[in-house]
């Protein structure tokens, strides 16, 4: 992946590489920025030796992307964490890797394991390296492995997966060819979290073929209109994004869009006939296992939305029976998966590979699939190839695109300290999907603020189920199963009264029902994540709550006011989005000022190239009549210099490095 990003630098140089909110870099600067970290990670002592993977805990910054081509340029896979993970999940990610160092860019959980080095990506170490600039060796082979993505397991633990180089070169190859041969990539999005692997297509494949990328900020992606306002302002050509993302996305055409790409769940017909209206719509298929996706197609308006098309260039299916025959045409059948783009096998699971992974009983001599991964899902052929998702044959489900085993779930309330057995389903409201679980305690009522307190050191919190109902028992059919619509007969039938305050609560609570499709009452100090709600649910509540009440509140708002009370207030004094205006942190009463994190990212970004620093520097000549007043002009810019602080700032660094601005006094 280095020797081909040399060769884009190279052929690039100048050229936008990465787009992170107002700041743009080139692919020199991105490849400076990369040797930086590269540095970083050398001079701290890690080693092969001890590991091949470097720890990745990363929060969407611009220095995410750097942080990626910094562990490769070092010679290192990248194992990425999210910050939502719960303390359980990133200890066994650590055991299991083995890591001895992992690198982040932003409030890391250091103290809480010692065992392993700790190295923050920042201003002040960036600015350490760029004055040493030095660039990096490749030290990679294709065979070599590139990341390991962590996924859901059914045993209660996640399962690593190892993707090598040639993997991943292999799609970026494949995907140019089956979108790209005849439309220009201008710019490109991505949303996802590096820990989810749609990630790897969104940032490497656009990137490596010298298309530059937008990638979102945390808080750009908390906040739909304004995505639609970027794809607009930005000109993007290609969005990418999962079908639970795009529900909330307001519909506007985009004359620049030429695909939206949807992936990692299957997409609501509506929605996909709607998008069909400005561009494209491609759906792609394939699990982390064959590196991201495997297939890319371009749907037609009298196509099956669930069509995922025919595998791209290097990868290969089947659909097999039980007894791994091919099923004939239009009956259903599992899909088995080839290619080069196949991983070897989870990360020291040797018993569940000879499961999963199975010699290919139609393989010739040199085939590219020797071996072919059992995907779970449940196809079947069309007379043009093509092929039909028709589901899971097992427990494993999406929620928001992201794949989750029910049984992991099922396991780690089992293992709380009130629960005797518990049964967990995805149930839906409206167009939402969420996890359900019932539960069984050993004895007394059940706690459920105690029990979703143990399941977040557990699971992270995509994974913790929204609802939680008590039950006396578990009941099993006749086959000795779960029977879930006995369970979901034991579900209250009616709506309790809610305990509320005044117009406002009555309605806030109406809408909360309707998002958490609940019937237990509501009160005035109920918290909406304590009943349930998520990232997602969360979007919505701001849009319904704008609309119904005609107020301007932003996500901040409805983190920071998350009990019913709370809202009815927020909502009440008409708070709007000029009230989460940031401010630098320092009083312009005193001489040095402490940068904030934008302007520290300026600064580096300056620091590494002066055609960066020209782009914040506006210069425009404007011409006067003979007639100017000289004196008084000269009297109304120093009135200007004195009356305001911010254009008598200077930046410097401090000891260590680390850049700050001194407000001069006026003389």
């Amino acid at each position: 992946m280095i020797s081909l990003f040399q060769d884009i630098v190279k052929q690039n140089s100048d050229k936008t590489a990465l787009k992170f909110g107002n700041l743009s870099f080139s692919y020199s600067e991105l490849d400076r920025l990369s040797d930086c970290i590269a540095q970083l990670i050398l001079q701290s002592g890690h080693a092969l030796a001890k590991s091949p993977f470097v720890g990745m805990y990363s929060s969407r910054t611009q220095y995410t992307v750097p942080m990626i081509l910094g562990i490769w340029k070092a010679g290192f896979a990248y194992v990425p964490m999210d910050p939502k993970y719960s303390t359980e999940r990133i200890g066994y990610i650590i055991d299991d890797c083995k890591l001895n160092l992992i690198i982040t860019d932003c409030d890391a959980p250091v103290t809480e394991y010692p065992q392993v080095q700790w190295l923050t990506i920042d201003a002040t170490a960036i600015s350490s390296m760029a004055l040493n600039h030095q660039p990096s060796a490749v030290r990679h082979q294709t065979s070599d492995i590139a990341y390991v993505m962590y996924t859901s397991g059914t045993t209660g633990k996640p399962k690593g997966i190892p993707i090598a180089h040639v993997s991943v070169l292999n799609l970026i190859e494949a995907r140019n060819k089956a979108l790209y041969t005849h439309v220009e990539n201008k710019l490109e999005t991505s949303i996802a979290s590096i820990s989810f692997d749609y990630s790897v297509w969104e940032i490497f494949c656009p990137m490596m073929v010298g298309t530059p990328v937008y990638f979102f900020s945390e808080e750009e992606k908390a906040n739909p209109e304004r995505i639609v306002e970027i794809l607009e302002e930005q000109h993007v050509t290609t969005f990418n994004i999962t079908p639970t993302y795009l529900s909330l996305i307001p519909y506007r055409q985009l004359p620049d869009l030429k695909y939206l790409i949807f992936g990692g769940e299957p997409c609501p017909e509506p929605l996909v006939r709607k998008w069909q209206e400005t561009c494209d719509v491609v759906n792609i298929y394939g699990p982390t296992e064959a590196t991201t996706f495997i297939t890319a197609n371009i749907l037609g308006k009298e196509d099956n939305v669930n069509d995922i098309g025919v595998p791209m260039e290097g990868t290969t299916w089947y659909v097999l029976d039980e007894q791994y025959h091919q099923v004939p045409q239009g009956e259903k059948g599992e899909l088995f998966i080839g290619g080069i783009q196949l991983t070897e096998g989870y990360l020291n699971r040797e018993e569940l590979n000879k499961q999963k992974f199975i010699p290919n009983p139609f393989a010739k001599e040199g085939a590219i699939d020797p071996i072919i991964y059992a995907s779970g899902d449940i196809a079947y052929q069309l007379p043009n190839g093509h092929v039909i998702c028709c589901g899971r044959k097992d427990s494993q489900v999406k929620i928001h695109g992201i794949r989750l085993e029910l049984g992991e779930v099922k396991t780690a309330i089992e293992q709380c300290s009130q629960v005797e057995s518990a049964a967990v389903e995805v149930a839906t409201q409206g167009e939402q999907k969420y996890l359900r679980a019932f539960v069984k305690t050993h004895e007394g009522p059940l706690d459920i603020e105690q029990l979703k307190k143990e399941l977040n050191g557990v699971l992270p919190s995509y994974m913790i189920p929204t609802r939680i109902i008590e039950v006396s028992d578990i009941p099993k059919n006749i086959n000795g199963k779960i029977d879930f619509k006995a369970l979901a007969n034991m579900l209250p039938s009616e709506q309790q009264a809610d305990e509320v305050s005044g117009e406002t609560e009555k309605q806030i609570a109406a809408i909360w029902h309707d998002l958490l499709g609940n019937m237990e009452s509501i009160k005035s100090d109920s918290n909406f994540i304590e009943l349930g709600g998520d990232s997602i649910s969360i979007i919505y509540l701001m849009q319904r709550i704008n609309k119904q009440f005609n107020t301007q509140l932003t996500i901040d708002d409805i983190y920071r006011n998350l009990t019913l009370s709370q809202l009815a207030s927020a909502i009440n004094e008409n708070e709007n989005d000029n009230e989460n205006l940031s401010t630098v942190n320092c009083q312009l009463s005193t001489v040095n000022c402490q940068l904030s994190q934008h302007l520290s990212n300026v600064y580096v970004h300056c620091q590494l190239s002066q055609q960066a620093s020209l782009a914040y520097n506006l210069v425009e000549l404007i011409p006067f009549e003979p007639s100017l007043n000289k004196d008084a002009l000269l009297d109304a810019w120093n009135r200007l210099l004195q009356t305001h602080d911010a254009f008598r700032m200077t930046f410097y660094t401090d000891a260590f490095g680390k850049p700050f601005m001194k407000v001069n006094l006026w003389t």
